[in-house]
């Protein structure tokens, strides 16, 4: 009964929507990807082989001419291709807008499923072209998700603390410089939220890569730099925007 339940669950779109939303890095890595592909196809597939937030999923770009010609790969392509035909082959539509991200799930004993859902782009439109060329999808979704969990949107204050005697422990931790505090000590955010007083020997910077165009001294889109978390982090609304799913 628990097995047949937890299939059951898992057959609803909605439980791989709040997977794909909850997967490390996942959803900045498609934002890239799909920005950096924009010319060639606003679609992107996401295969998954396992229910495990651990896993790592396959991220591909859907040729236009599977989609637009209705070349089917797989049962659960149907709806999917024909939905990113009527809406992407209007000729009213802009790259620079929005994109389209497929869910599939592919692993052993489960019902092949597709699940499809329209997604606007939001930082993505701030971030300096030179980062598309310079950086991995993977480095991209690292530098967003760290930027997310602490809050901060420069990468120019990371540290990591190093030569403390009575808190050896911390050595090698890495967080946000937030300043200085009474008693002289600057004072560190580290990953995961705790905050310690240390003195100015015992942390060095951390290099991060610039992401948005401001950081690279273009403030056309400066509110970007001033969002702090918001910068790193995109609507939930518009990921479950026009979602469809199917199973085999």
């Amino acid at each position: 009964g628990s097995a047949k339940q937890a299939m059951k669950e898992q057959a609803d779109g909605t439980h791989w929507l709040e997977w794909y939303k909850n997967s490390p890095g996942l959803r900045f890595k498609v934002q890239f990807l799909a920005w950096k592909h924009r010319a060639e196809s606003p679609v992107l597939k996401v295969s998954i082989h396992s229910d495990s937030l651990d896993d790592v999923p396959d991220i591909r770009v859907v040729p236009k001419t599977e989609w637009s010609a209705g070349v089917i790969r797989d049962n659960s392509d149907t709806a999917m291709n024909a939905r990113a035909h009527a809406h992407f082959g209007h000729p009213d539509f802009r790259a620079d807008e929005t994109h389209m991200v497929r869910i599939v799930v592919t692993f052993p004993n489960f019902p092949i499923m597709g699940l499809g859902f329209s997604n606007k782009f939001h930082v993505m439109t701030a971030v300096h072209s030179s980062v598309l060329t310079d950086l991995t999808a993977d480095d991209f979704a690292a530098e967003m998700t760290r930027r997310r969990n602490d809050g901060d949107c420069s990468p120019t204050a990371y540290v990591r603390l190093t030569g403390l005697h009575g808190a050896a422990h911390l050595n090698g931790q890495e967080g946000v410089l937030r300043g200085r505090d009474p008693n002289g000590r600057m004072t560190i955010r580290l990953n995961g939220g705790r905050e310690v007083g240390v003195l100015s020997k015992n942390y060095e910077k951390v290099h991060r890569p610039k992401l948005l165009r401001c950081e690279f001294g273009d403030f056309s889109d400066a509110p970007w730099c001033m969002r702090g978390s918001e910068a790193g982090s995109e609507s939930e609304s518009d990921d479950e925007s026009d979602h469809q799913s199917e199973s085999e």
